[in-house]
């Protein structure tokens, strides 16, 4: 189980695939579908959000519930229910999972660059030149622990 690096602990990543970051449209869909359902789907096709970066980007999803559009009504009736006074409240089924659709996007966009990171950091200790600019850092390193290693040995048949 890979748990979110970020300080919730209920985040666990291993329910989205691997390519989460690169799938779009019905891809998409497909997945937001099967962690939230078919009306937070509705909500955020409707709004062309098509991508985890995409989604990232909207500060609030809901607030496209606020606008006054007939387009709107089949996602408003779907995902609020509607008060006496005419106002309306958004359903705590469709609340709480985009929090965690958010958090799990979060968590893996996190795990992603956190991945870059530390594959750069190998890349460049295995690749960076020294100052004679003739040997790399990774493989003076690998010279320096042998020849300890060698000493040792040979301290050691002493």
């Amino acid at each position: 189980m890979v748990v979110s690096s970020t300080n919730k602990p209920w985040i666990d990543t291993s329910v989205l695939p691997t390519s989460i970051l690169s799938l779009k449209d019905d891809d998409f869909y497909l997945i937001v579908k099967h962690l939230t359902g078919e009306p937070v789907v509705e909500l955020i096709r409707i709004q062309a959000i098509n991508h985890v970066r995409v989604f990232l980007r909207v500060p609030d999803i809901l607030d496209v519930i606020n606008i006054k559009s007939s387009q709107l009504n089949h996602v408003r009736n779907q995902t609020c229910f509607f008060l006496m006074d005419g106002s309306y409240r958004v359903k705590l089924g469709i609340k709480i999972p985009l929090e965690y659709l958010r958090d799990l996007f979060t968590a893996k966009l996190n795990e992603y660059h956190d991945g870059k990171q530390r594959r750069n950091v190998l890349n460049d200790s295995n690749t960076s030149t020294t100052s004679d600019g003739n040997v790399s850092i990774g493989q003076k390193r690998r010279l320096i622990l042998d020849s300890s290693e060698q000493t040792l040995v040979k301290r050691g048949r002493k």
